[in-house]
């Protein structure tokens, strides 16, 4: 989800990359409100960090997946 929002905020020459901790299925109301605010989001986790831990970054946002399960 901050993904998709970032990419309206970074320039064009901007690469932005979502992962997770793992290889799931994102949840189906995520993706819903995503596309109230007219976003596309994947239904599952493209990549991994372990994927992509060796890539080099400007700037890395890491989100908690814990904070899910108190909000639900």
């Amino acid at each position: 989800m901050a993904g998709a929002f970032a990419k309206d905020f970074a320039g064009k020459d901007t690469e932005i990359v979502c992962t997770g901790d793992k290889h799931q299925t994102i949840q189906r109301i995520a993706v819903r409100m995503m596309e109230e605010f007219g976003k596309k989001i994947p239904p599952k986790v493209t990549y991994t960090l372990n994927q992509i831990k060796s890539e080099p970054f400007d700037i890395v946002i890491t989100l908690c997946n814990e904070l899910v399960e108190k909000l639900v």
